[in-house]
């Protein structure tokens, strides 16, 4: 069985301060990974990422869904989440 891994990331207000709360989410709906960033860039999708694959990994192969954003083609093809 693969592991559908869709993620998410939404602008949240921490405090005083705005942070990225990227979010992985397995084919059930379950949360996998989450994490707060400053930024949404290449750097910070590429950690979560990384991150969340490993975790799944370790129970079946991964296919990651994405809304397709430039960050992500990127850093897909940069980690090797299969």
């Amino acid at each position: 069985m693969i592991a559908c891994l869709a993620r998410d990331e939404t602008y949240i207000r921490v405090g005083d301060k705005w942070r990225y709360l990227w979010r992985a989410i397995d084919a059930k709906g379950q949360m996998v990974d989450f994490r707060l960033t400053a930024r949404r860039d290449a750097k910070a999708a590429k950690t979560f990422l990384n991150r969340a694959v490993e975790r799944v990994r370790l129970h079946r192969p991964v296919t990651i869904c994405t809304d397709k954003a430039h960050t992500y083609r990127r850093v897909i093809r940069e980690i090797d989440y299969r």
